[in-house]
């Protein structure tokens, strides 16, 4: 059983720490700076850890299944982390591809209004089994972007994810779905969240330390509903830009 991760919205906020590995030196001083200069409390997960307890999760499926009628998909940016530390042993042999994503965010609230699927991948007629990795799902969006943009009738359709917001928590979620997305069988997971009032914020640092337009959108909108120590904070993003690759 996946481990559920209750949260008290009105205190708490969570994070990955998805840049870590990638840093030229530790970063962790100000990975706790960034933490202490928010209201509440901010809980960052590592990503290589959550990589490695979904790993251990996934390992046994993955075995079954049959390599060269399956098909691994890593969709936009979020999912970089997972095909870098993805273990080379569990998924080495199986074909794969990256999908550029797109979310169309509604620029006063931040909540997602959809995904566009920048170019639709061409995939072998002969794939039974598709599985989506990505770093986080919360409404499913992204999952019924890429399943609707992919014409295989017959094909059996997975996700996992570092983390996944409960089903009962996301109301946008189909009912009839053993998983709660439609046309998809098992989502897997080491974390499942829920908030004890509301959908707990979610991001990752990759998110926050972007140079892009969405990056700074994203750290805007952080700063005005979650941050008490506006300085603090800016630095602690300035120091881990100066100490990660970013790609």
């Amino acid at each position: 059983m996946d481990k559920l991760k209750l949260v008290d919205t009105q205190s708490t906020r969570l994070a990955i720490d998805d840049v870590s590995y990638c840093a030229k030196e530790s970063i962790q001083e100000y990975i706790e700076l960034l933490a202490l200069s928010c209201k509440g409390w901010l809980e960052v997960y590592d990503a290589e850890s959550l990589i490695q307890g979904l790993s251990q999760k996934i390992g046994e499926f993955l075995t079954v299944l049959d390599k060269e009628k399956s098909l691994l998909i890593f969709p936009g940016n979020g999912a970089k982390v997972l095909k870098d530390l993805m273990p080379e042993e569990l998924v080495g042999g199986f074909p794969s591809i990256e999908i550029s994503t797109q979310r169309k965010v509604d620029p006063q609230t931040g909540a997602v209004l959809g995904v566009d699927i920048i170019r639709k991948p061409k995939i072998d007629t002969k794939i039974d089994n598709i599985l989506i990795v990505d770093d986080v799902i919360a409404t499913g969006t992204t999952l019924r972007a890429i399943k609707d943009s992919i014409s295989l009738r017959n094909a059996n359709w997975f996700a996992c994810s570092m983390m996944t917001l409960s089903p009962i928590q996301n109301r946008q979620r189909s009912k009839e779905s053993a998983c709660g997305i439609d046309g998809y069988s098992s989502i897997t997971c080491p974390i499942v969240y829920q908030g004890t009032t509301g959908t707990p914020p979610l991001n990752s640092l990759s998110n926050f330390i972007g140079v892009s337009e969405k990056s700074e959108m994203v750290r805007e909108r952080y700063i005005q509903k979650y941050v008490k120590d506006i300085d603090s904070f800016k630095e602690a993003i300035k120091q881990i830009q100066m100490r990660v690759i970013l790609a």
